[in-house]
């Protein structure tokens, strides 16, 4: 018989909300754009869904399509490929 992983309550509740964004990622070679939509919001995070390959661990900036910020500086915490579409989704801390 497998192992049974406990599920935890989530420390936040989470609000489905799309929104449009993009996301910034700064590395040594510059910064790279894409455009990503939010599934869900919490008071701290958020998980989004975009062409963008994203890293655990790794700091992106997320901005409103009109440029203003909307989330500021975040880090991955989770990233997970979705075959049917080729997107990345992602849980995203907003750092403070």
């Amino acid at each position: 018989m497998g192992a049974q992983l406990q599920r935890l309550p989530r420390r936040e509740v989470r609000v489905r909300r799309s929104l449009s964004l993009v996301l910034v990622v700064k590395s040594e070679n510059g910064e790279k754009e894409q455009t990503a939509t939010t599934l869900d919001l919490a008071e701290h995070g958020l998980r989004v869904a975009t062409r963008l390959k994203l890293n655990e661990g790794q700091t992106v900036y997320a901005f409103s399509r009109q440029g203003r910020p909307q989330f500021g500086c975040c880090r991955v915490v989770w990233t997970h490929q979705r075959a049917e579409n080729r997107l990345s989704e992602a849980g995203l801390e907003v750092m403070k």
